[in-house]
């Protein structure tokens, strides 16, 4: 095989990790070796990489071209080593660094400085305007601080759903909404009602309040993660309609699960209490029986787990009832 470069290398790049392969001079097949390293991305283990390489004499080095994870990797080589062409190729032209090479020029010019200072100066300010929109919503739920606090002992919802549960919908439940059922209806998480010629057909919901909708769906997912009520009802609901690989069972099921948390904010609101549901997971009732292992339940067909089973009696080995014994006791006449 010609030689066309004395000591050079090839990297494969990863997301994680990066491999280095150097060949030169050696007592290898044709008087060459191979050389193999591995090395984590970060930008300080890349300055090793490139030092290592600089050590062992490499001039030449060819890597895959692999989109965002190719570019430290090339800014590291040119930065901190002296190489006579570091090329990006292809990733079936690797082999042959000679054919269709794609090589890059430059480095971190002043320009791409501008731009990161105008990216960071942008977050920045994004920031800020969070910060400053957070203080001004703190400020104007504290006349409704009692009504987010009882929201919070629902399972799913934090203070951030409670507050823009009570945007939506007011602390003052009763005054617009008398029962639940008109809550569901204002929200749009109760089923149409298609109804003709006296046969009932499936009403999709209606449209409702579409920002209330979406913090409810949001929390009913937080909800289903946590043993309870809710997932109990969610598992049920998926079940019913179609099952774990139906996509369509499970949006089903967590709507499902959303009205059941929007009756309780209704319960919640209306009559000062807490909810039950957190209440118990936190705060078992006294006397009830603390959560371990369920109890030995023996088998359905004892006889089949090795067990005699239950004795059963033969017409002549009954028990006498009452006529029996009577007729037992008669007299001949």
């Amino acid at each position: 095989m010609r030689v066309l470069y004395e000591r050079c290398a090839g990297i494969d790049i990863g997301k994680d990790e990066i491999a280095v392969a150097v060949r030169k001079p050696g007592d290898g097949p044709d008087g060459r070796v191979t050389v193999r390293r591995t090395y984590k991305t970060f930008y300080g283990v890349l300055r090793e990489a490139a030092l290592w390489l600089m050590s062992e004499g490499v001039t030449h080095v060819a890597m895959e071209a692999t989109g965002i994870y190719s570019m430290p990797v090339y800014h590291a080589l040119l930065e901190h080593g002296d190489f006579g062409q570091v090329l990006v190729c292809n990733a079936g032209h690797v082999k042959n660094v000679p054919d269709l090479p794609v090589a890059l020029e430059g480095g971190f010019a002043e320009h791409h400085a501008m731009l990161c200072r105008l990216h960071l100066k942008h977050l920045d300010g994004l920031e800020e305007m969070i910060a400053e929109l957070d203080a001004q919503i703190e400020k104007m739920m504290r006349p409704f601080r009692a009504a987010r606090e009882l929201l919070t002992t629902i399972p799913g919802i934090a203070g951030l759903a409670a507050a823009s549960v009570i945007s939506e919908i007011g602390a003052d439940i009763r005054r617009y909404f008398p029962d639940a059922g008109h809550l569901a209806s204002r929200a749009g998480l109760c089923p149409g009602n298609h109804e003709s010629a006296g046969k009932r057909h499936s009403g999709k919901r209606r449209h409702g309040n579409a920002y209330l909708q979406a913090i409810l769906v949001e929390c009913a997912w937080a909800a289903v993660r946590h043993e309870g009520y809710l997932k109990v009802l969610y598992r049920r609901h998926v079940i019913k309609n179609g099952g774990y690989r139906s996509a369509a069972a499970k949006n089903k099921a967590i709507v499902t699960v959303a009205h059941a948390i929007l009756v309780m904010i209704w319960h919640i609101l209306a009559t000062g209490k807490p909810s039950r549901t957190r209440r118990r997971l936190l705060h078992p009732p006294p006397g009830s029986r603390a959560r371990g292992p369920a109890p030995h339940r023996p088998p359905r067909s004892t006889r089949q787990a090795g067990h005699p089973g239950p004795r059963r009696l033969t017409r002549h080995a009954r028990k006498p009832t009452a006529q029996t014994a009577a007729g037992c006791c008669r007299l001949p006449g």
